[in-house]
């Protein structure tokens, strides 16, 4: 069994055609028929059947792909790490970072792993609280920045930075400036993402804390949506400040910050306990790391004061 071979089943198997996987491997069908036959041969057993569409996994096509996708992903690693001996930092680092938070530090840490090593590309996915977990330990992603609603085994946490949560309105707030205390978010109308975010978790939890019944008129898993929503003064929202810095500033909206010491909530970096982690991974976890910090202190990323 090659490594050529194995790469060219699971081009194959993600294309579902002959013409199409040709495409994307840049090879001619006839050698992707004769690595396949020969694959084929080896194992005893179809890895395919032809339909009129193309081609379909058989059950051992199945259980061959499962295995040969941790095969390549294992000998890239081993390649980046050979490399890396070099002092080149290289490969594909996925990178899950919260819907509140990507909108403001995906681009600076794209750009500034761009800056200090070409070598690395970056894939970023927006990654709820509750999929985190399922994500690093199936190897969807390499590292995590998300907000920590519970332990797990399965993940090493290393806590970045205690945030505020701010009440979102469309209009001003009356009074003074002082913090809401969470029991007078009860009384307002409240559009929120649904429990698979760990925002919503978080809030449901001291909700229970405080015995406070809370209203919660829409869930919206969309951050766009649901500040548009709330421009329209359809109902309130909890939001952390930089999530809504922009719409401040312009005046489209208002916020009133709830008390750090009710509730507030902590950003963690994570990474898999159940793979090896590569030089690139833990360079980009790094660079992240101190983006943070750096945003924090410049005062662009506001944390618990």
């Amino acid at each position: 069994m090659e490594l050529r071979q194995l790469k060219y089943f699971v081009e194959l198997a993600r294309a579902g055609s002959m013409s199409r996987a040709a495409t994307l491997l840049s090879v001619a069908q006839p050698a992707i028929s004769r690595q396949l036959r020969s694959l084929e041969e080896e194992m005893g057993l179809a890895l395919f059947t032809r339909t009129g569409r193309g081609v379909e996994l058989t059950d051992a096509g199945r259980v061959l792909l499962e295995r040969a996708n941790s095969i390549i992903e294992n000998v890239n690693e081993l390649s980046e790490e050979v490399r890396g001996l070099k002092g080149v930092v290289s490969g594909k680092v996925r990178i899950g970072l919260p819907p509140t938070e990507s909108q403001f530090f995906a681009a600076p840490l794209v750009l500034r792993i761009n800056e200090k090593y070409p070598n690395v590309s970056l894939q970023i996915v927006e990654a709820f609280s509750g999929d985190v977990n399922e994500w690093l330990a199936t190897g969807r992603i390499d590292l995590a920045l998300f907000y920590k609603t519970s332990r797990s085994l399965q993940v090493i946490c290393e806590g970045l930075v205690d945030e505020s949560l701010y009440l979102v309105s469309s209009r001003p707030f009356i009074g003074n400036d002082r913090d809401l205390s969470f029991e007078e978010i009860s009384e307002f109308k409240l559009i929120l993402p649904s429990a698979r975010h760990g925002l919503r978790s978080i809030i449901e939890r001291v909700a229970v804390q405080f015995n406070v019944a809370l209203d919660v008129k829409f869930e919206v898993d969309s951050f766009l949506a649901i500040k548009d929503l709330v421009r329209e003064s359809v109902g309130f929202t909890v939001l952390p400040y930089m999530s809504v810095k922009h719409e401040v500033e312009l005046k489209e909206l208002y916020v009133r910050r709830i008390s750090p010491t009710q509730m507030c909530r902590s950003l963690v970096m994570s990474m898999s306990t159940q793979h090896t982690l590569t030089q690139a991974t833990r360079t980009v976890a790094r660079e992240s790391r101190e983006l943070v910090h750096e945003l924090v202190k410049a005062g662009a990323w506001v944390g618990v004061i």
